[in-house]
């Protein structure tokens, strides 16, 4: 019976060790000398440069051998040089110089990073370590209250804490020394201190509290991060959001803890008795996900919240993916609770989904086209230029045959001189042919007992009905009047001769009168 009891304590304490021995987040931010991100020029300097530190320059790190031309320093920035450094001045550049430069080279890292912006912070799984590739949530990537902080002994840092925060972590390493809270708060009245975490202007600063290893979370159902707080996660997200990739989904989702909307699915649950935080997390994984068809493209992410609810959240591209391993999750879970929930322990399980999937743009990958694609779209373009040609062609009619009897029907005919050559001698042929057309008939010849209708010789012969007698032309006698056999059918027009064809195509600024002869225009002008 005892064999049994420590059988379960044992396997109670390491169900829950990994719970109680929290995570690692390493400071990535720094002003180190080597860094490229640290110099106008974007790659740190060597070869024959000047090379400029600014009055407010935090301190920085040279950890690597370097050459260049000169230093300049102002009175209170302090260089620290790492073991066995070679720092050469010369005007030569040195053969391990990969971006030679001339002239001035600026150091431009002097802001400090924010505490609270994720991207200055990475997961790791142990203490010398590197960074891990662990899913977290935007909030979960700034330092939790049961974590261990890391600022690496290989750089120079310059943080701000900023102001009005209480900071809690599990534990905090700086330079390979470990700090309390109150060992931090003598390192911070420092000048070591203050050229590291500069105080806020007028304001105080942020307090940071240590817990400790004896403050770890040993809580077998989890324990909460902490900055899903609402003051917190507003600060982080201030710095997140801009940087929030596009959800190529129509309705996305927003997991509590995550500063950008995700597509896939959110699973919210309540725990009783027996629920293991790690058990539940690890099983649900490798049941469900690790191994299976679209499994490597899913995020998956399980933690703990400030309200004391378990949140699952599942995640990809358009969130396509994501929802298959969702369903099943939660049917095995709810087969779970209509059995007692004695293998998992959750007693309720929700499920929130994203709605309206789409194609994300796809990259051109410089693939040659085919065949039959270059023949589709030579043949397309044959059929635009086509209708172009089409179109054309009836606007030049259309326009070319507007000129042409503009003249006759009210036209200024003035403008014709302003056409183009071709055009223009099609007009004046078809107005030659009208002037060739001799009347046949007098008016006085014209009458109602014997004229059945008038020969049109521009559009052929026609037949009218009866033909009522124009009335005289009261300032002319009948004598006057030009006459022509009546066996013609047709008749002068007494004003038609009196205008000159040239004067269509005359001046436009002298106007002739048709009622009035040459000689009479020409006295009224005078």
């Amino acid at each position: 019976m005892d064999s049994v009891r420590w059988m379960v304590f044992v396997t109670t304490l390491l169900a829950s060790c990994n719970v109680c021995e929290g995570g690692y987040k390493q400071w990535t931010a720094n002003t180190n000398f080597a860094s490229d991100k640290n110099w106008d020029t974007g790659h740190a300097p060597c070869g024959p440069v000047s090379v400029r530190i600014p009055e407010l320059a935090p301190q920085i790190y040279v950890q690597l051998d370097t050459t260049i031309k000169e230093l300049i320093l102002p009175n209170h920035v302090e260089l620290i040089l790492g073991d066995g450094l070679n720092l050469v001045f010369s005007e030569q550049t040195p053969t391990n110089c990969q971006n030679p430069s001339t002239g001035d080279v600026n150091f431009i890292a002097t802001s400090p990073e924010p505490w609270f912006n994720p991207d200055n912070w990475c997961p790791k799984d142990s203490l010398g370590g590197e960074c891990s590739g662990t899913a977290l949530l935007d909030t979960e990537q700034v330092p939790c209250k049961s974590d261990d902080v890391i600022f690496p002994d290989t750089s120079s840092y310059y943080v701000n804490l900023d102001s009005g925060y209480d900071i809690t972590v599990g534990s905090l390493q700086m330079s390979g020394s470990s700090y309390t809270t109150q060992s931090f708060k003598s390192f911070l009245a420092t000048d070591i201190g203050t050229r590291t975490f500069p105080p806020p202007s007028g304001k105080a600063q942020s307090s940071l509290t240590v817990l400790g290893t004896a403050q770890k979370c040993n809580d077998v159902t989890g324990c909460a991060c902490g900055n899903d707080d609402k003051k917190i996660s507003d600060k982080i997200c201030g710095y997140k959001s801009s940087s929030c990739a596009r959800p190529f989904c129509e309705k996305p989702l927003r997991p509590v803890g995550s500063c950008c909307d995700i597509c896939g699915a959110i699973l919210e649950m309540s725990y009783g008795t027996g629920f293991r935080f790690t058990f539940l997390r690890d099983s649900m994984k490798s049941s469900f996900i690790t191994g299976k068809p679209n499994g490597e493209s899913v995020s998956y992410i399980m933690s703990k919240r400030g309200d004391d609810k378990i949140q699952m959240v599942l995640s990809d591209t358009a969130g396509n993916n994501s929802l298959p391993f969702a369903n099943a999750i939660k049917k095995a879970i709810d087969d779970d609770i209509s059995n007692g929930g004695v293998k998992y322990g959750i007693t309720s399980i929700s499920l929130q989904v994203s709605h309206g999937a789409f194609k994300p743009p796809q990259a051109h990958t410089g693939s040659p086209l085919e065949g039959g694609q270059i023949a589709g779209i030579v043949i397309g373009l044959l059929v635009v230029v086509a209708i172009v040609l089409v179109i054309a062609f009836f606007v030049y009619r259309r326009r070319t045959s507007s000129l042409a009897f503009g003249g006759v029907n009210g036209f200024d005919v003035s403008a014709i001189t302003k056409l183009p050559s071709t055009i223009r001698d099609k007009v004046r042929k078809f107005r030659q042919a009208r002037s060739d057309v001799v009347p046949s008939m007098r008016f006085s010849d014209i009458s109602s007992e014997h004229v059945q209708g008038i020969d049109n010789p521009m559009y052929g012969t026609g037949q009218v009905g009866t033909v009522v007698e124009m009335p005289r032309i009261q300032s002319y006698d009948e004598t006057d009047q030009p006459s022509v056999p009546s066996g013609d059918k047709g008749f002068d027009n007494p004003l038609y001769d009196s205008v000159q064809e040239s004067a269509f195509f005359a001046d436009p600024s002298i106007h002739i009168n048709p009622t009035f002869s040459t000689e009479g225009l020409d006295q009224d002008n005078m």
